[in-house]
């Protein structure tokens, strides 16, 4: 996206504004991004993770304020749970903030910036009283607001959490202890495991919580009306193929592979791997930011022109099914370093990791040791014999149709002793 095109995009949404005054008080918080909202439900957005709680929210009869975090653009009855949206107060300091570095310095309007979000999320907080708050990669100035309230602050885990992996422990270490979290809520115990590491030397609490989205398609209530029509959906290939799903991830480019050549999307060596393996079915997801930007269309554009005569390669339902419900048909998964891999292993489906950056010795090799020590991952070279003698090997590995076994009500358990 150029630069042009970036200030159009935030201005777009920099006039969206809320009024604090008119808040009414709630037991909790829930903070997500319109980035985190991967899923359309009857014509709203809605988040996997951040919905689920609200949905746990209303099972158990509290009140609950959503907020859409800077620069969101989903609000009332656009979205799920009929969030609010602050972006102008935002904006406003960031205006503000760029030209006072002109007359004060970078370092003082970094400051000034910082003080003037923190008491934005103060005024929210002091507005609306609640109990807790539970946020997706929640803003430190947020942090520190509802710490200095003596409110409890946690970050839904929504990604990878080892060590030198951002957002979390990279982010997280470098900031000051007081804008840190109360607690990170991991989805399971590799991922409890992966922040132990570094969280508790920064004050940062590490449950195992459990992942609310996927509890809910373990064993699915009917009464579950969000659950109970996304099942409704059909799947895509029927045909009694193996099936092979590809995960992709955005700015791929700008965050691994600036000097080399590469395409944006997906390697070279998975491409042609893909063109030649027709006998496979190939299910290729979009990330649910590159589903929002400005450059769908660049991807849809790659991915017709590569792959659109080809009968066995299926991108639209791919992307916009559940992932539980997609991982339950799948076979085997491929990805530069999706946390789709974490995911995976809980149907025991092996993926096969093609970020060079991940192999033994290299920048990122931390990330997926849980599931690579357990040998349900491996990072291999792009190179495409590698990659087909993988898909060889591992291609009758799967035994798991559902998440049988999988923690159940784990996430609903914690929330409720939050609150003892």
């Amino acid at each position: 996206m150029t630069f042009a095109k970036k200030i159009i995009k935030l201005v777009s949404s920099a006039y969206l504004c809320d009024s604090i005054s008119a808040l009414q008080t709630a037991d909790v918080v829930i903070t997500r991004h319109d980035a985190d909202c991967g899923i359309n439900f009857k014509d709203k957005l809605y988040s996997p993770l951040a919905d689920s709680v609200v949905d746990l929210l209303i099972k158990q009869n509290m009140s609950f304020l959503t907020l859409a975090t800077p620069y969101s653009k989903g609000r009332g009855h656009s979205a799920y749970g009929n969030p609010k949206i602050f972006n102008c107060r935002f904006f406003a300091i960031a205006l503000m903030g760029h030209f006072l570095k002109f007359f004060i310095g970078k370092e003082s309007s970094i400051e000034y910036r910082y003080k003037k979000r923190i008491n934005i999320w103060t005024e929210i907080l002091e507005a609306v009283k609640p109990q807790l708050v539970i946020g997706i990669h929640p803003d430190p100035e947020l942090c520190f607001a509802a710490k200095n309230l003596s409110i409890p602050i946690y970050d839904l885990q929504h990604g990878v959490v080892a060590v030198n992996n951002w957002p979390y422990a990279k982010k997280l270490t470098e900031t000051i202890t007081t804008a840190t979290p109360t607690g990170i809520l991991c989805w399971d115990e590799g991922s409890c495991k992966a922040a132990s590491s570094w969280a508790f030397e920064h004050d940062i609490k590490v449950i195992s919580a459990g992942n609310p989205w996927y509890e809910r398609f373990a064993i699915p209530n009917e009464k579950d009306h969000v659950v109970t029509e996304l099942l409704s959906k059909k799947r895509h290939f029927n045909n009694g193929r193996k099936t092979i799903l590809v995960s992709l991830q955005w700015e791929l480019k700008g965050l691994y592979y600036k000097d080399i050549e590469f395409n944006g999307f997906i390697c070279e060596q998975l491409q042609n791997v893909i063109i030649a393996s027709t006998q496979f079915n190939w299910l290729i997801r979009l990330h649910p930011v590159q589903l929002r930007s400005d450059n769908i269309s660049d991807c849809k554009d790659y991915l017709d022109k590569v792959f659109g005569s080809f009968d066995n390669v299926e991108w639209e339902e791919a992307s916009s099914t559940p992932l539980p419900l997609l991982l339950s048909y799948v076979d085997l998964h491929i990805t530069d370093s999706s946390s789709i891999v974490t995911e995976a292993a809980w149907f025991n489906i092996p993926s096969a990791l093609l970020n060079p950056l991940i192999a033994p010795g290299a920048r990122y090799q931390d990330l997926f040791s849980e599931e690579i020590s357990r040998g349900i991952a491996k990072c291999l070279k792009q190179d495409e014999t590698a990659l087909l003698e993988w898909i060889n090997e591992n291609c009758e590995k799967k035994t798991a149709e559902n998440l049988n076994g999988f923690s159940l009500n784990s996430f609903e358990n914690w929330l409720q002793s939050s609150f003892r």
